[in-house]
């Protein structure tokens, strides 16, 4: 039998990883948090979910979100690090804003969209009217004003950093 040296070494479990996880000292204690590689494998699986060429329904694509998000916060969810948790959660948001700018396409249907939104009909029509990319124009306060943490609770997106009752 071949022992794997990449994975099979004695050493501090702050320098390994151990199950998607690795190990820090906190104040008193040893703390759990999620391993980089982890947290890669997971952006890259929400890259592929959020993909802005797509073409699924903002309710198709939150959906498969759920799923793969349920699942990944059952597991890594108890990892004594609420502000990556956090961070994550922010960013999917900004890729579904993103999602849902692209899918939009006109300028008077983004105008008509932020409108019904809740945003005043003169900044509605000035942030539709902008020229910045995708990316840019879904960290935007307009964006994040009118497709709030609310409105994706609204369509059922988990949050990771929401207490691990499901």
């Amino acid at each position: 039998m071949k022992v794997n040296c990449a994975k099979s070494a004695v050493a501090k479990p702050t320098k390994r990883k151990f199950l998607g996880f690795t190990f820090f000292m906190g104040k008193d204690d040893l703390k759990r948090c999620i391993a980089p590689k982890s947290i890669e494998r997971f952006k890259n699986k929400i890259r592929i979910l959020t993909n802005r060429l797509r073409g699924n329904n903002v309710g198709k694509v939150v959906h498969d979100l759920r799923v793969y998000l349920m699942g990944w916060r059952n597991y890594f969810g108890f990892a004594q690090m609420p502000s990556v948790l956090k961070s994550l959660d922010g960013w999917i948001r900004r890729r579904l804003r993103r999602y849902l700018w692209k899918q939009w396409k006109t300028c008077s249907r983004r105008k008509q969209m932020l409108i019904k939104l809740g945003i005043a009909r003169v900044q509605a029509g000035k942030t539709a009217a902008s020229s910045k990319g995708f990316w840019r124009m879904a960290g935007s306060p307009v964006l994040s004003m009118a497709l709030s943490i609310k409105y994706f609770d609204s369509l059922g997106l988990p949050n990771l950093s929401a207490s691990n009752s499901v």
